[in-house]
Formats: structure tokens, sequence, C-alpha cells
């Protein structure tokens, strides 16, 4: 039973090890087959009075359980003393196909409806082309997990051998079914991650990165479904969540330790695994970097931690350029074990150049500025799919404005702007693109130039550009009106000096367009007329200021977004 002795089946895994295991699993050609189940209150919750696959049913391969929800990975935490990761099926799913995709490997999808499968295998397509789509099958859930049932998709993947099947039924068929027919069956991995499935066909919008780290995403799907998600949050989860402070954190009942400690039994059910959860710390020779990204900072101590806690991954070679910097920020930054350039010169394009030569061959690249916010996950979903694409490629994810501490007229301005087809469809100025090795050697070194993201979109045209809808980066705005019109006015000298200097093709986004832009706000939502005028008085200040300024290369900060509390 699934809370038989208060026992909580979940394994200590971070992802580097799991992701160890599952390459092991794909690489092995014979043995048991492998199901990796992704635990939270909702799976709990399914099999509260159930025997859980895996423990009663030994004949259906290995099982191995990660945290897949917050209030699962802070119990096994707490019981354990061990720092034990949250591990989702939406995160692990891009991480395997990339696996398999640089085997030329096979996938077959289980579940869904064929309109889900066509969107899976055009992602599959675009993102993962080396990846084979061997079938897919929507069979009614109910006569999949009879004794018997729909035999014919066991004899076709018997004969198709995917490497991983992706089971997207929900919960618990997913796991009933692996349970009665890994065995018949030939693939090597099966992924009950339904909703990963659907985040990635695009059938469902993922919770943006900033309520992820939160642990909000709940809140997310429940106001996109709430018709099909209100009992699961708001009745059976608290249920569920006022159960976990009884249970204990351990492996399967029969390999347990007689007198062990929590810490000593809070590891992988099978013996291969003990211990390989750190087997990767500190053995940078042992991880497979794909890519690179550089940080430019001046003066930037009030948010560099938070840009590199967010950005931490061993998969990723991160350096951070500090120039002309005053404060700490260099010392902070190593203390994240990320290289550090320092330039003595206080010049974003210097520091740029820098961290570009230290950075060398690892490409893909993303420049992030200081003060945005990209997940690892973001990063290297974002990375590998540059990788996967053979011509010049710039990229972005997309861009989230937290204006939650900023004054109410910065907040209509931004409730404007985000709403502007060129921001909503075009590669913005906002301080984070990527770009892959064929794109990279369009341009040597970055000209002195204030707006970099601009200079770098205007090097591509619109079929070569694309926003990443799978991620997002966090921008903080300005928080004052004063501090607005700093950045603003930054934005039309960085404009300014690429066309004048002629380092770079149209970047889009004219000031035609935005009037044009501007008039079909209104007129599809009236209510909005005073916040357009204002939007567009503030952008003719903004201008007006940097046409006086002149092209003197002076950097204006915004102060603003990097203090703590509240804008009055």
């Amino acid at each position: 039973m699934l809370f038989d002795r208060g026992r909580l089946p979940v394994d200590h895994f971070d992802l580097a090890s799991l992701v160890d295991s599952v390459e092991d699993q794909l690489t092995r050609r014979s043995g048991p087959s492998m199901t990796i189940c992704s635990v939270n209150l909702d799976h709990l919750y399914r099999y509260r009075d159930a025997s859980l696959p895996g423990y009663s049913n030994r004949g259906s391969g290995k099982w191995l359980y990660v945290a897949d929800g917050w209030p699962v990975a802070r119990r096994a935490g707490k019981v354990s003393g061990l720092a034990w990761p949250r591990l989702t099926g939406a995160d692990l799913l891009p991480q395997i196909l990339a696996m398999v995709d640089d085997r030329k490997g096979s996938v077959a999808l289980l579940g869904g409806t064929d309109e889900m499968h066509r969107s899976f295998h055009a992602a599959l397509s675009t993102t993962f082309p080396n990846i084979e789509l061997a079938g897919a099958w929507a069979p009614d859930k109910h006569e999949l997990v009879a004794a018997g049932g729909h035999s014919d998709i066991d004899q076709q993947l018997h004969q198709l051998d995917p490497d991983v099947v992706v089971v997207a039924l929900p919960k618990p068929f997913s796991e009933r079914w692996i349970a009665s027919h890994a065995d018949d069956s030939s693939g090597r991995l099966y992924l009950p991650f339904g909703a990963a499935a659907d985040f990635m066909s695009g059938q469902v919008r993922r919770a943006p990165a900033f309520m992820q780290k939160h642990g909000m995403e709940w809140l997310y799907r429940l106001c996109l479904e709430p018709r099909r998600l209100a009992r699961r949050y708001l009745v059976e989860a608290p249920k569920t969540a006022s159960m976990l402070n009884d249970f204990e954190v351990g492996v399967m009942p029969d390999e347990l330790k007689v007198g062990g400690s929590a810490r000593d039994n809070a590891r992988p059910h099978g013996a291969d695994h003990v211990g390989s959860a750190h087997a990767r710390r500190g053995d940078p020779a042992s991880v497979n970097i794909e890519g690179s990204v550089v940080i430019p900072a001046y003066n930037e101590a009030g948010v560099i931690d938070r840009c590199l806690e967010a950005l931490a991954c061993p998969e990723l070679h991160v350096v951070v350029a500090a120039n002309g910097c005053q404060d700490d920020t260099a010392a902070r930054a190593r203390a994240h074990g990320v290289d550090v350039v320092e330039v003595s010169e206080a010049s974003k394009t210097a520091a740029l150049n820098a961290g570009d030569h230290a950075a060398g061959d690892l490409l893909p690249r993303i420049y992030l500025d200081a003060d945005v916010v990209l997940s690892a996950d973001d990063a290297l979903r974002l990375v590998r799919r540059l990788k996967s694409s053979p011509e010049p490629t710039v990229a972005a994810p997309r861009a989230f404005y937290n204006s939650a501490r900023s004054s109410r007229l910065v907040k209509q301005f931004y409730d404007v702007y985000t709403s502007l087809p060129y921001v909503l469809n075009g590669m913005t100025g906002s301080g984070c693109y990527a770009v892959n090795a064929p794109a990279r050697r369009r341009w040597a070194d970055f000209p002195a130039v204030v707006a970099d993201d601009l200079f770098v979109q205007g090097l591509f045209d619109d079929e070569e550009r694309f926003i990443d809808d799978s991620g997002v980066f966090e921008i903080t705005p300005p928080r004052t009106l004063r501090s607005l019109l700093r950045v603003r006015t930054r934005s039309y000298i960085g404009r300014t000096e690429v066309a004048v200097k002629g380092v770079a093709g149209s970047t889009g986004g004219g000031r035609g367009g935005s009037l044009r832009a501007l008039g079909d706000l209104v007129r599809g939502r009236p209510s909005r007329i005073g916040a357009a005028i204002f939007y567009l008085g503030l952008n003719t200040i903004a201008a007006l200021r940097a046409r006086r300024r002149g092209l003197n290369g002076v950097w204006l900060t915004d102060e603003s977004s990097r203090m703590p509390g509240r804008a009055s």
C-alpha cells in the first residue's frame, strides 16, 4: 500500500544523476524496462487506496519515483535532511528526448487525442529532428487497462521497438497500463508524463518560470482549466497535503536497513544507484557542456545573485564579464562558481567581447543582462533547440514583465507595451537573446553601440529569428516614472546609434508601425485609449531627451528595479 507504515516512495535523485540513469537505460539493449514516475499530491491521492506499481508488481521492470510536487520535495528534504530537488515530467521530457535525438532513436505515444498527436509530432520534428515517432495511439483508457485490452497495441509496440514510450493517460491509468504491459512490449523507457506531452505539443501552456520556482504552477493551471482542475487542487490536494506530515522517506520495504537513519535510507531503490545523487558534483570532466552564457555586468551587486541562482546548471558554461565595477559584483559572481573576467573600462561592448573570448567556441551562446532572470531549464531548452538547427538562427524566450513592485503609471505603460504586436511576435531588445554557431559567424567583435541586442537582431531576416514559447525570462521593469523615462531614453539612444552607425539592418517596430499598432489596440479595446495616450506621450518625451543627449555613450541604468521596497 502506498501509505503503508508511513512510507513515501520517492527516490533521491538530482537532475544529473537521473539523466545518467536514463542514459544507461537507453544504452542497454537488454534487461528490464524502466519507468520514471513523477510523484505529486495528485499522484498520492490517486493511489491512497491502491497498491503502487513497482511495489507490489515487480514483474514490470524498474520503477523510479521522483519528487514532482513542491510539497512532496519539501517533505522529503525535511525528513531526510538532504537537498531534495523537484524534478517535473515537463522538465525531464525534453532532456530525455534530447538524448534520444542524439542516438537517432524512436518514440511512441500512447494516450491523448489525434489533435494532440499531430501537434506532438510537429514539435518533435522541429525541436528533435532526428527522432522518429514510431507510433501514436489514442484508445479508450478503460478498455486499454482491461485484461487483454488492445493487445494489438502491444504487438505493434513489440514490432516497432521504440526507445521511449510516452504514456499520456490520466492517473492512475498510465501507471496501471505500464505495470501490466511493460514486459509485453519492447520499450526501454516508459514515461507516464501526460501533462508534459500536453506542454510540449502546445495543447496546454505551462506556467511562467517564476510561478514554477515559487510553487504556484497549480494556481496557473487552475486558472486555465477551472472546471477540470478545481476539485483536484481545492479539495483533493489539501486533503493529501495534510497527510504528508505522517510520512517518512525511505526505500522499498525489503531494502530497508535495520536501525538505519533517515539519511541512510534516503537513496534510490536500485542498489546500482546508491549514492548517485551526488556522483557528478565536482567532476567537470564528466559533464557534457552544451552551450555558454555571457553576462555583462556593471555594478550589478544588487541583482547578480538572483540571476546566477536561477541559471545554475553544470551543462552551461557561464561567464560574467564585470566591466568598470565599483562594487562587489565580481566577488559575488565568483561565489557561484562561474567564470569571471574583469574589464577595467565601464563598457558593455568591451564586456561582451571579453565574455565572448572567455567562452571560446562553446556554442550556442546566450547573451543575458544581469538584471533579468532566466531559469537553467529554459536556458538549456533554448540551447538545445538552437543546436538542432543547421541554419543561422537567433532566438529569445518569451519575456515576462514582473511589474508587481512598479507604480501604477509604470504598470499602465507596460500593459500597453506588452500588447503591441512587435513585442508579442518579434524578438525585442529586452536583455536576453541566443545564437547558434552559424549565426555567431555573422559578426566578429561587437561594435561600440549601446543596443547590442538590436544590432544582433538587425543582422538576421525574420525567418532566421524566433521566440521560444516553451521558455520565459523575467524582466523587472522600473518602479518609478522617472526611472521609466531613463530606460526609454536609453532605448531611443540605442536605436538611433545603431541606425546612424549603420552597423545592422532594419529591426522593425518603427514609429509608423507603433502608431498603427496603438490605433489597432484602441479600436479593439476603447477603454485603453487613456493608457495608449500616456504610452505615446512618454515615448515622445524620451525620444526628445535622447535627441538632446546625443550619442555620448552614457548608460542610463535603472536603479529603481535593483532596490528593495515598493514604489509609491
